[in-house]
């Protein structure tokens, strides 16, 4: 059984019914589909305005079922046409909203460095600590105060660097063993 998180890796015609723009956008922010680096399809995310504006997908209710612990994601990443500043950020958002205690949002990040305009694979380790996930080890959706949480996988660029990316071929995995989670082996 393949144990890819990611929901349409392969990028179908769907694909906008799983990834997602990420944050501020503005009439020429766009994600299409191009050529992949190992499959058939990739994602190209243009005109974004904010080093911010990302590539996501909600990955909530497979972390839900696996619960705490690190992850491994991996694929192929590159700029558009111009290279920017040479890094984009794979990340999982644990947590979306202001908490009590004014922390806002609980990001896990990895670095994927020495991008450039050519196809370069990645393997990243993100580690989810217990922050936003409660005592049963699932990912809540809600702070303490009702803020909204979510579990989202997303690709974004340092700051200042806002120009085009592309992934292909995205693959979230866990690096333990849920035995307890049958229901996994179902995606």
């Amino acid at each position: 059984t393949d144990k890819n998180l990611v929901i349409d890796a392969d990028i179908s015609e769907n694909f906008a019914d799983s990834w997602k723009i990420r944050s501020e956008t503005n009439e020429n922010t766009m994600i299409t589909r191009i050529k992949g680096a190992e499959s058939e399809y990739g994602l190209m995310l243009s005109g974004r305005p904010k080093y911010y504006t990302g590539i996501s997908q909600n990955v909530l209710e497979k972390l839900n079922l696996y619960g705490v612990g690190k992850y491994k994601v991996s694929g192929y990443v590159r700029y558009g046409s111009e290279v920017g500043n040479g890094t984009v950020n794979a990340k999982i958002m644990a947590m979306r909203g202001v908490a009590k205690d004014g922390t806002v949002d609980k990001v896990i990040a990895a670095s994927i460095t020495g991008v450039t305009n050519e196809w370069m694979y990645f393997e990243k380790e993100l580690d989810i600590d217990n922050f936003g996930i409660d005592a049963a080890g699932n990912v809540l959706t809600k702070c303490s105060d009702g803020n909204v949480m979510n579990g989202i996988l997303y690709f974004e660029t340092p700051t200042g660097d806002a120009n085009d990316i592309c992934i292909s071929d995205i693959r979230l995995e866990a690096m333990f063993d849920r035995t307890e989670y049958p229901e996994y082996d179902e995606f």
